[in-house]
């Protein structure tokens, strides 16, 4: 399991990529945490010092790295690829559903 929303002690696309790459090497099945609720997204941001954005930025930056992740796990020949939505009892129902449906598009299963 890896988050795709916390990644510490770095937070980018490379650091996921290689944390699920890891992941998958060891022959565990991935499955992948994103943040879907604003209070989650606004935590994720303040521990990533990116609290100057906007709940939309944040919103398009945890689907983009979800996908990547999601895409990476995919090429890496896993075959199931699980996405957990984490907090998403509070997210705006709209996100999620952008979210679940790029989430499929990328391969989840």
């Amino acid at each position: 399991m890896t988050s795709a929303h916390q990644n510490y002690p770095r937070f980018n696309r490379e650091q996921l990529l290689e944390t699920v790459g890891h992941i998958g090497d060891c022959g565990f099945r991935r499955v992948i945490c994103v943040a879907t609720s604003d209070d989650m997204l606004r935590g994720c941001a303040l521990h990533r010092n990116q609290k100057q954005l906007s709940i939309e930025d944040l919103r398009k930056q945890e689907i983009e790295i979800g996908v990547a992740a999601i895409e990476h796990a995919k090429r890496k020949g896993m075959s199931e690829v699980n996405v957990n939505f984490q907090d998403f009892l509070r997210a705006d129902l709209g996100f999620l559903k952008q979210f679940a449906r790029a989430a499929a598009a990328a391969g989840s299963t």
